[in-house]
């Protein structure tokens, strides 16, 4: 029965250190249209916000995406753009890949705006990066895929 106890104590705390350990948001992102994170098309219908974490990247499309951070930073990823979240040390990193951006960091924030590898100074700004216009997505992007079934039978 002892034993019991410790290999169940010992999974509980196994368990809690995964969960601690588990990727935290850095932010969190939402908009009118379909965009992407990591390659998959994030349907917007019913979305309050998708939270982002280290190492995402984000892809719009037709519609610009709104992107909050907990400091209160905010940026506006114009349509036809792509950026990454990363992060070094207690810093979050905001790099524009492709395409344009509006931003407005808190005072006293945590945030850092990069245009490709350079920093961007000031609390507020727009600017563009120079690249390669990202393409629009597939007719299929952020659509549920469903295999057609036959019509039901009326039951007599």
């Amino acid at each position: 029965m002892a034993c019991r106890r410790i290999f169940v104590g010992l999974g509980l705390l196994v368990m809690a250190s995964a969960i601690a350990w588990a990727a935290q948001p850095l932010a969190s992102i939402r908009s009118s249209e379909s965009f992407q994170v990591q390659g998959d098309a994030v349907p917007v219908a019913g979305l309050r916000a998708w939270p982002l974490v280290e190492g995402d990247e984000i892809v719009t499309y037709g519609a610009p995406a709104i992107v909050m951070f907990p400091d209160g930073s905010r940026v506006v990823l114009s349509p036809k753009s792509r950026a990454k979240v990363e992060s070094k040390d207690s810093e979050v990193i905001f790099r524009l890949l492709a395409g344009a951006l509006e931003f407005r960091l808190a005072l006293a924030g945590k945030v850092r705006i990069y245009n490709r590898e350079a920093l961007q100074t000031g609390t507020a700004g727009t600017f563009s990066a120079s690249a390669t216009p990202v393409a629009g997505p597939s007719p299929s992007a952020g659509r549920v895929k469903t295999q057609a079934l036959p019509p039901l039978s009326r039951w007599r």
